[in-house]
């Protein structure tokens, strides 16, 4: 990894890292809010906490932490575009045929 790739990835991990704290602390104050004020009401920080939620996803995708991914889905690998079109551009290996002897099967027909 060159020393440029390195340094944009751990800023990127930073900038994750400092919007999970933040998305905590409004989220816990959100909650405060609710508690304190309307507390008998349908709870609405859950609006919030939904599309943080989605917000962070983003982020998180965003960062490059998708290495757990690659077993289970190998598109999420960063040179799987470069290998799938090196792999459907290269020409195909001529298939061996074998054949096997085939001896005949004698079957039985049913009478009536």
């Amino acid at each position: 990894m060159k020393k440029e790739d390195a340094q944009q990835y751990v800023r990127r991990q930073k900038e994750l890292y400092l919007d999970i704290v933040v998305y905590l602390f409004i989220s816990a104050v959100l909650t405060g809010i609710w508690f304190m004020y309307d507390h008998g009401t349908n709870f609405w920080p859950k609006y919030i906490y939904f599309w943080g939620g989605l917000y962070i996803v983003y982020k998180f995708i965003k960062a490059g932490n998708l290495a757990f991914l690659r077993g289970v889905l190998p598109f999420a690998d960063p040179d799987w575009e470069e290998k799938k079109v090196t792999k459907l551009t290269s020409k195909p290996e001529e298939k061996k045929v074998v054949k096997l002897a085939s001896k005949p099967v004698a079957t039985k027909s049913k009478k009536k």
